[in-house]
């Protein structure tokens, strides 16, 4: 079992890329040699740093809705939604739903 490590900015450049390129959590973790719980991990970050940049963002006075797919780093309960966010999840499997997925 491979040992957790913080990714390098090269390494999760290579994360990004693959999982653009559809692969899987599990995938992404045998092509660049770590344990996929540090993949997870490191969506999970990426996403915090995600909602808190968008909560800075939002008018003081004003509330946000954000959209997004059921994917694990999405929807994990590690993350700390900020007061000023709501979090509508968009149902599972309907690409049709999310222009991201059209792109």
């Amino acid at each position: 079992m491979r040992a957790y490590h913080r990714l390098t900015e090269g390494e999760r450049n290579q994360v990004y890329a693959l999982k653009k390129a559809g692969l899987t959590q599990c995938a992404i973790a045998d092509q660049i040699c770590v344990n996929k719980s540090t993949i997870c991990r490191e969506l999970t970050e990426a996403m915090q740093l995600h909602l808190n940049e968008i909560s800075k963002q939002v008018d003081t006075k004003a509330h946000a809705v954000v959209l997004m797919d059921q994917a694990g780093w999405h929807s994990t309960g590690k993350l700390k939604i900020p007061k000023n966010l709501t979090i509508i999840m968009l149902p599972r499997k309907s690409p049709e739903l999310n222009p991201v997925e059209n792109i």
